[in-house]
């Protein structure tokens, strides 16, 4: 009774609504926004970066008491290590709905999670909290990739 679902399938429809919104907000902003299945990336934005986006709601984990926002970024199969898209897009599911907006230059190798430790993500503090709505950091990162 009022349990949310975790099967397979749940989590596979909930990240697939993740992203069809951030490719919604995406566009808003005027970015060109494909989906990337081809090739194993979420999404391609510009024709040029590669993008995870992760989506999750306010929950406990591992035995904590306080609930908080967690991100898994698992290894891919063939890759060398967990994360290797050009950006990493976290989105809260809050009311309103928050995003951080990270590029890999800041995701050190071997990360397998990301926490956003306040019910809150707008009043969150930590070490991501520059990145909250962030979205020039792809216009960065485009410069940056076209112009090393």
């Amino acid at each position: 009774m009022g349990r949310k679902r975790h099967d397979s399938q749940h989590v596979a429809e909930f990240g697939a609504r993740g992203e069809e919104l951030v490719t919604d907000r995406l566009r808003e902003l005027g970015y060109d926004v494909q989906p990337g299945e081809v090739n194993g990336h979420d999404l391609v934005i510009n024709g040029c970066l590669t993008c995870e986006v992760k989506v999750a709601n306010l929950s406990r984990h591992a035995g904590r008491r306080t609930k908080y926002w967690q991100f898994c970024l698992y290894p891919h199969p063939g890759r060398n290590r967990p994360f290797s898209e050009n950006v990493l897009i976290l989105r809260c599911e809050s009311d309103p709905p928050c995003h951080f907006v990270i590029p890999d230059l800041v995701i050190r190798p071997g990360l397998t999670k990301i926490d956003i430790t306040s019910t809150d993500p707008w009043k969150y503090l930590g070490k991501w909290a520059q990145f909250r709505e962030a979205w020039s950091v792809i216009d960065e990162l485009r410069w940056y990739y076209e112009n090393r």
